[in-house]
């Protein structure tokens, strides 16, 4: 069965008692607006962490991915987009093992910041309906040629299944567009989808060569039902393909059900992001090593 779920007990509750505290008393939402809300200013933070077992090289330890992220009104429907990503990779092995799988008795934590990422999103509502296109580049930190860096970065990739993978990736200059639109399906039900094809063009490394340019493309679709007083929660799906550098499995799927709360000028998401198979089969997991990685996203409005 899918590993890291066991924290979310207590990570959830701290969040969401935090989220009581921080959140407005009036202003609920009101019924049947959902749909019509125009795009907003947004700052806030998303949060996942994923234990990767008691294992050597790639599994062991506690892998966390931050990532501060901010929204600007540039004009009427243009935002400036910002993501500042950081990993954490805790009381993970102090080095890797070989393929006879010799284990190493020292744990060690590494951290390291991923692509600085900006965009730019032209955001509109057209009647019940929300949509934007856009695009984004990320600044290459996570190529910075230090190992503790990499490692973390390369386990928040794994933590992720994959997705916005443009934060994580090394050696590449990620370039992408975006597209998305929300439905409203009823009264107090949303349709969600988004689609991002991604450039990552190489960095060439000190010995001179690069790897070729890889295109890549994720997609996600959710349905979430909100009632009135703000509360909510739903179903995500995504997947993320690409031609990756192992030239194995190119497609990694996930599903992310998750709960949300939205009033006023506070959100929360909360959910667990579950990758329906083994990350990319890449070789170094172990043979029961699965991705479930919960996560909380809150913020807040400032327009």
């Amino acid at each position: 069965m899918a590993r890291g779920v066991g924290g979310i007990g207590s990570f959830g509750g701290l969040v969401l008692g935090l989220a009581l505290v921080a959140s407005p008393r009036s202003g609920a939402a009101e019924p049947g607006a959902w749909g019509a809300e125009a795009p907003r200013s947004a700052a806030g933070v998303t949060v996942q962490t994923w234990y990767a077992g008691s294992g050597v090289d790639w599994g062991g330890g506690e892998v966390v991915p931050i990532v501060p992220f901010a929204s600007f009104r540039l004009a009427d429907k243009l935002f400036l987009d910002v993501d500042v990503p950081f990993a954490l990779w805790l009381n993970g092995p102090a080095s890797f093992v070989d393929f006879e799988g010799r284990s190493f008795a020292t744990r060690k934590s590494r951290a390291g910041m991923g692509n600085l990422t900006f965009g730019l999103r032209y955001a509109v509502t057209s009647g019940p309906v929300r949509w934007f296109v856009g695009g984004r580049v990320a600044a290459p930190f996570a190529s910075i040629p230090d190992e503790n860096l990499q490692s973390a970065v390369g386990q928040a990739e794994l933590a992720t299944a994959f997705y916005d993978m443009h934060f994580w990736e090394r050696r590449t200059l990620p370039i992408g567009i975006q597209a998305g639109v929300d439905i409203p399906l009823g009264e107090f039900v949303m349709m969600s989808s988004e689609i991002e094809p991604t450039l990552y063009l190489p960095i060439p490394e000190e010995h001179g060569s690069a790897t070729p340019a890889r295109p890549t493309i994720q997609t996600r679709s959710a349905i979430e039902a909100r009632h009135p007083m703000g509360f909510g929660g739903g179903v995500g799906l995504q997947l993320s393909w690409l031609h990756t550098r192992w030239h194995l499995n190119s497609a990694q799927h996930a599903i992310d059900p998750f709960v949300g709360y939205e009033v006023g000028s506070f959100f929360l998401r909360e959910g667990v992001l579950v990758a329906l198979e083994r990350p990319f089969e890449h070789h170094l997991l172990e043979d029961e090593m699965w991705i479930a990685s919960p996560y909380a996203r809150l913020g807040g409005h400032f327009d």
